[in-house]
């Protein structure tokens, strides 16, 4: 979700990413310095890049932002 601040040439947008875009950022992340080349690479990055988010960080962003799909 993104909203408008400012006006004209120097209007800008905040996002505030859901919980799956930043999960997904975090695991680019990971991804990024491995430079997979091969598919069977990128599946095995991939799937280390997913082990190594902390489930304590992906808890905080439901919680944060889609507290009302989790029970608290």
């Amino acid at each position: 979700m993104c909203i408008s601040i400012g006006s004209g040439a120097a209007k800008m947008a905040a996002c505030r990413l859901t919980p799956i875009e930043e999960m997904f950022s975090k695991v680019k992340g990971a991804m990024r310095p491995a430079a997979a080349r091969t598919t069977e690479a990128v599946y095995a990055t991939f799937g280390s890049a997913l082990h190594d988010v902390p489930p304590e960080n992906i808890a905080g962003w439901f919680q944060d932002r889609a507290a009302y799909a989790m029970p608290l």
